[in-house]
């Protein structure tokens, strides 16, 4: 696209930035890294010269203009949510960035979407407690922002500083979509292989809800813990359900050791969460009773 004899220049807007301008510019630094120069303006004279320009400059056409503040926006999502820049800037370089169409949808449903849609002004959760939120990245980004305290620092300082974080952290949550992607082929694959297809073994301690909450069987799920224990989780509905579809029995919620091992009775039995969806023994031996014994309760 670009000849790297001179570095690809990014244009976006000076001043306050927010969680979205910070990401996009964030996603280019890690596919291009060294290669681009930024520069913070609202000159239209240094716009017109970018190479690729974000949340400033009116216009979206998907190669150098990738502003959302014009007129009728810059179009929305299949489900309705309105497109920001780094939306934009994600919808063409987040393939190349991630090597992986599949991790790049994925990342734009988890990260992308949310800050989309809090730049564009729009709700997509609820708070059941008054005046308790959910404390999110564009939050993050506002208060890295200098204060009315702190008129002699530099936004421009302030937004590199932000963005090398950012770049951290998406490079991180790329990573865990990239590896959660490669196990759901494995845990498909131990499924598959289960005798008691409510029971599902794992040889190693797989991302598994996307994948076993798809399916109809599972009702939980082993897997080697640390230090040669094993552990057992419920299986949810949903991925953002705590909803278990079958609870460890009531009467073993809090208890340990030989107090669990006592009302279980399965000697080696270590530990049962209070929230009842996840239980640990010695051995996987003693961990398979015990998922047997939840089943038949």
């Amino acid at each position: 696209m670009w000849s790297f004899s001179k570095k690809i220049q990014v244009i976006t807007h000076d001043s306050h930035f927010h969680a979205d301008d910070v990401c996009a510019v964030a996603s280019l630094s890690l596919l291009y890294g060294n290669k681009m120069q930024v520069t913070r303006t609202r000159d239209p004279k240094i716009i017109e010269q970018g190479d690729i320009v974000l949340d400033v400059g009116g216009k979206y056409d998907g190669e150098k203009f990738f502003d959302h503040h014009q007129m009728g926006g810059a179009g929305r999502r299949e489900n309705n949510i309105p497109y920001a820049s780094f939306g934009l800037i994600w919808k063409r370089f987040g393939k190349e960035i991630c090597k992986s169409e599949t991790v790049a949808k994925r990342f734009d449903e988890v990260f992308v979407q949310s800050i989309d849609a809090n730049d564009n002004g729009v709700s997509i959760s609820e708070t059941k407690f008054s005046g308790v939120y959910a404390f999110k990245f564009d939050a993050f980004v506002f208060a890295s922002n200098p204060t009315w305290k702190e008129d002699g620092m530099s936004h421009d300082e302030k937004f590199f500083e932000t963005v090398e974080l950012f770049k951290k952290i998406i490079a991180r949550e790329i990573i865990f979509l990239q590896h959660e992607e490669e196990a759901r082929e494995k845990v498909l694959a131990e499924y598959a292989q289960a005798e008691d297809k409510r029971i599902v073994v794992l040889s190693k301690h797989y991302p598994v809800q996307d994948v076993l909450g798809t399916l109809p069987e599972p009702l939980f799920y082993i897997y080697p813990r640390d230090y040669g224990i094993w552990g057992a989780r419920a299986v949810r509905y949903g991925s953002a359900d705590y909803k278990n579809r079958k609870d460890f029995p009531l009467s073993w919620a809090g208890k340990r050791d030989a107090e669990l091992a006592n009302v279980t009775g399965v000697p080696d039995a270590i530990f049962c969460h209070n929230g009842r969806f996840m239980v640990v023994a010695k051995s996987k031996d003693g961990i398979l009773k015990l998922v047997k014994k939840a089943i038949e309760a």
